[in-house]
């Protein structure tokens, strides 16, 4: 295990930082709607800004970032060749991302379908 640290450290910056975005933002959102509006899912209301971010991270990032890093840590046990920390752990990061974003693609187009 010692092996990949260096690559499974790099990896895991990459998946720190948009976490770290959309945290510091739902910090900063409203918690009501503006003009009033009612809050909550149907009825005409919507989501206040602070629900919309708790709603992106729950439904949106931890299932892309859960699918993004097996599929990295997938890809960095397959290597043979000797691992560089941050060129492997940076390419293990973008292969997690492709696959993530595909399937956040076919969710999207299965979703649409209804």
């Amino acid at each position: 295990m010692k092996r990949y640290a260096g690559a499974f450290g790099v990896l895991a910056a990459w998946w720190v930082v948009p976490w770290l975005i959309v945290l510091v933002l739902r910090s900063q959102a409203a918690t009501e709607n503006p003009d009033g509006q009612c809050s909550g899912i149907g009825f005409g209301c919507s989501l206040t800004p602070y629900d919309s971010y708790t709603f992106v991270m729950v439904f949106f990032l931890a299932p892309l970032t859960l699918v993004a890093v097996l599929s990295a840590a997938l890809w960095l046990a397959l290597r043979r060749r000797p691992l560089r920390p941050v060129r492997d752990g940076s390419v293990a990061a973008l292969i997690g991302i492709g696959c993530a974003a595909v399937g956040g693609f076919v969710l999207a187009a299965l979703g649409s379908l209804t």
